[in-house]
């Protein structure tokens, strides 16, 4: 029996098929979603990217399928990683695949030109070929180039160059002037020393002339004769001084007082004078505690040095002086007088004077690079100026590849300011003292060390020798120029004086015109232009100029493979035109080029 009419019954026995269609459409259409859902997190592999790990997916066999492979197969990898583990074998081919494919893929897609070519695979090996073999050559070209310019940058980064500045003479110090007599000695005092001096007197005149002569207590003589006061005050004896020497001064045409403008120098000549030369408190450190003499200065001192120069502050009238101008009449103009009658030996085979022009704050070095000077004559020295200095941009470049020091980077142990001569005195004097036991009157040296006498004469020579030889036996003192240096030349003229001659009688003094042709000189020390040309250090290769070069190297590198690359484009354009063989060929032929 049943609850419903027949024509209900009917009528669901007729809508039973269109339902059931009804039901059929609406599970295609949830399919059609979710695999349109799948796609859109569909990966390489097939599988489907979840969030979370289904455990127990409620969907039909085809959605559950898909699931599976995803997380609940990797998890099955992870467990049996040892089983399903690829062989080495794969796995490296695998790698070199995958290494090949990135190199591939940079060629074609790097900037480089011409690489582009070699990892085209659309033209033929043998093209790839050609550019790979030209890129090696245009990149192996620009490296030999390059590293020709590092070598030049990395050791020779300095050059030296005429500064186009001028230098003006009044920031120019006068050079000072260091004047000796040949007379060794005073034929009057030698010959009191002889007939009624000491043995320790004897003995040094023996030395100071290079005489034979015999000594009855040689060893207490020895003893004495190598006390520096003791050697100080014979040298002060039987020298000539500079009052004796000097008769006339004219310092810019104002007369004065020699001894006023000259002091007394000793050096490996003798007992010189020296004009313009800066005090020993501003040459040497803890001057008071060294071996020198008892000189007198202007009150007005300059703390000048190469470098630095005069302070804002300093007069014209501040040690060193200047001079104001060029021309004699700006200069130092002196009356020498050679006493020939009273020489009783002399420092070479003549009469005369030895004369050396130097920076203010050195040493002279009169035995070898003096000039001579014959009385009778009246000589012009016209000064030139050596100026050497240095950019502050090479400070950064190495010593050793510089090769010049700044004031503040060599600390001697006896001068205060670093020049080439005052390290090559100071290395002297140091090594003379290790080899020989002794140091040369003349070298800078504490007051207690102990002088050489005339045995020791042999040693220094050796040790003077070998002093100048580099890096022999440990005597080397890397004494390098200073990047800050000052130095004169002197160009001499000279002509003779005759008898009919007019001298001033500022010149002549009390002496007959007889005296003054046989024994005196005249000088004149000027400098004949007002400004000056600099010699200045500057790097010739700095990191920056480096750079650029390099760059420019490869940049003409990349031209000259662009112009290459551009014609076998046109080439490449240009051949299926001329000869094509059908529209296939065109095509892929302009594919090829580009």
């Amino acid at each position: 029996m049943t609850l419903f009419p027949k024509e209900f019954q009917l009528d669901r026995l007729k809508n039973k098929k269109p339902l059931e269609s009804e039901e059929h459409s609406n599970s295609n259409q949830k399919h059609s979603i979710f695999k349109s859902f799948m796609n859109m997190f569909r990966i390489s592999d097939s599988n489907v990217r979840s969030r979370k790990t289904v455990k127990t997916p409620c969907i039909d066999s085809y959605n559950t399928q898909q699931l599976k492979t995803g997380p609940i197969t990797f998890t099955t990898v992870e467990k049996n990683r040892k089983v399903n583990k690829p062989s080495n074998k794969n796995q490296n081919n695998s790698t070199l695949k995958t290494l090949i494919r990135y190199v591939e893929e940079y060629f074609i897609n790097s900037t480089l030109h011409g690489l582009h070519y070699v990892g085209d695979t659309a033209i033929s090996f043998g093209e790839r070929l050609f550019w790979l073999i030209a890129f090696l050559i245009a990149i192996s070209s620009a490296a030999y180039f390059i590293s020709n310019i590092y070598t030049k940058y990395d050791r020779s980064p300095i050059i030296i160059s005429l500064n186009p500045k001028p230098t003006p003479i009044s920031v120019l110090p006068f050079p000072a002037i260091t004047i000796c007599s040949m007379n060794q000695a005073k034929k009057q005092e030698a010959f009191s020393i002889i007939e009624s001096g000491t043995e320790v007197e004897k003995m040094l005149l023996d030395d100071y002339c290079n005489s034979n002569s015999s000594f009855t207590n040689l060893t207490l003589a020895s003893d004495e004769a190598t006390k520096w006061e003791t050697v100080q005050k014979f040298i002060l004896r039987v020298n000539p001084s500079c009052q004796e020497m000097l008769k006339v001064c004219l310092w810019r045409q104002d007369e004065r007082l020699c001894e006023r403008l000259f002091n007394s120098a000793l050096t490996d000549d003798g007992l010189c004078c020296t004009f313009n030369a800066l005090p020993q408190d501003f040459i040497f450190k803890n001057a008071r505690e060294l071996a020198g003499l008892n000189l007198s200065f202007p009150p007005e001192v300059d703390d000048w040095d190469p470098e630095t120069g005069y302070s804002q502050n300093a007069s014209i009238e501040a040690l060193p002086w200047r001079a104001t101008g060029a021309g004699s009449h700006l200069g130092l103009s002196i009356v020498l007088d050679a006493q020939i009658n009273s020489y009783y030996c002399s420092s070479s085979t003549g009469v005369g004077f030895k004369i050396l022009l130097h920076n203010p704050i050195e040493t002279p070095k009169m035995a070898d690079f003096a000039l001579l000077i014959a009385p009778g004559l009246e000589a012009r020295v016209v000064i030139q100026p050596k100026i050497y200095d240095a950019s502050q941009t090479i400070r950064s470049i190495d010593i050793k590849k510089r090769m010049c020091y700044f004031s503040n980077e060599r600390d001697l142990q006896f001068y205060r300011t670093y020049t080439q001569l005052n390290c090559k005195l100071e290395c002297q004097a140091n090594y003379t003292l290790r080899v020989c036991g002794c140091v040369p009157f003349y070298l800078p040296k504490n007051r207690f060390k102990k002088i050489c006498n005339k045995r020791q004469e042999h040693c220094i020579s050796i040790a003077k020798e070998i002093m100048e030889i580099p890096n022999q036996n440990g005597s080397n003192c890397n004494c390098l120029p200073a990047c800050f240096e000052l130095g004169f030349e002197a160009s001499v003229t000279f002509g003779k004086l005759i008898d009919t001659f007019k001298v001033k009688e500022q010149y002549i003094k009390n002496e007959s015109i007889g005296y003054f042709k046989k024994n005196m000189a005249i000088l004149h020390f000027f400098f004949t232009e007002s400004q000056f040309t600099r010699n200045t250090k500057t790097e010739l290769y700095g990191f920056s100029e480096f750079l650029s070069n390099t760059g420019g190297l490869l940049e003409l590198v990349n031209i000259n493979n662009k112009e290459s690359n551009n014609i076998s484009t046109n080439e490449a354009v240009v051949q299926p035109i001329n000869e094509p063989e059908n529209d296939d060929d065109k095509s892929y032929g302009v594919q090829g080029a580009y």
